[in-house]
């Protein structure tokens, strides 16, 4: 199986952390294909705004849920299991 495990916090000693490593040791282990996500690790945002969207579906007004595709949706392609660490 084709896991992705979306992991988000800024401490990589904490209880989440060591969560987040534990899953990917296993399903590796268990002969899944895993891939992480760290979102502090990749310098993530988590202030959302125009700039994670390619496009605008109207010019002169931005609305998240009127937006085109998102940026970064590669990784959600990759996955038949998510799994949100947040």
């Amino acid at each position: 199986m084709r896991v992705l495990i979306v992991h988000a916090h800024p401490e990589k000693k904490s209880f989440c952390s060591s969560l987040a490593r534990h899953a990917e040791e296993q399903l590796s282990a268990l002969g899944h294909t895993v891939q992480m996500s760290d979102l502090y690790a990749m310098g993530f945002d988590h202030v959302g705004g125009e700039h994670d969207f390619l496009a605008r579906s109207n010019p002169d007004f931005f609305n998240v849920s009127n937006s085109f595709s998102v940026s970064s949706l590669s990784d959600f392609t990759f996955s038949i299991l998510l799994i949100f660490n947040l």
